[in-house]
């Protein structure tokens, strides 16, 4: 399972960077990427409008959302303990 941008090799991060650019060049989407600082994913993506969300400035934000997140899944049993889904 990859869970950022810059866990994937080197090959597959670019192909997915050259789909993620077409699909915001020609359709009006929101797509959120998680990822850390790399220079190559920062500097493909730098034209595109972006929100830069880091623990040490968003904290409580981020515990907020993910506390509301999860409370949603689990009220629509989309997230269940011991699930591997």
């Amino acid at each position: 399972m990859i869970n950022t941008v810059n866990e994937c090799d080197l090959s597959t991060r670019i192909d997915l960077l050259d789909t993620l650019e077409a699909v915001l060049h020609e359709a009006l989407v929101k797509i959120f990427i998680s990822s850390r600082s790399n220079t190559d994913i920062a500097y493909r993506l730098r034209k595109y409008p972006k929100l830069e969300l880091t623990s040490s400035r968003n904290r409580d934000d981020i515990i907020a959302f993910v506390k509301t997140e999860t409370e949603t899944l689990v009220s629509r049993k989309r997230l269940l303990r011991y699930s591997s889904t």
